[in-house]
């Protein structure tokens, strides 16, 4: 990994901020991944049911 992208990441996560340590540092980054993870979860559900429901993109003309 990057550097900068870590450092990009710690310094958005609102919960780095208080951590005191590499293990806090840690613990935050993790909970944040988790929580990124059931977003991208939620999105992939949202588009698959849309993709279920509707009868598909019509062809502009």
């Amino acid at each position: 990994m990057k550097y900068n992208f870590c450092v990009e990441s710690l310094e958005s996560n609102p919960h780095s901020k208080s951590a005191t340590s590499i293990k806090g540092l840690v613990i935050a980054s993790t909970k944040n991944a988790a929580l990124n993870t059931i977003n991208v979860e939620r999105i992939a559900k949202t588009i698959l049911n849309e993709r279920k429901t509707s009868p598909g993109l019509q062809k502009s003309q």
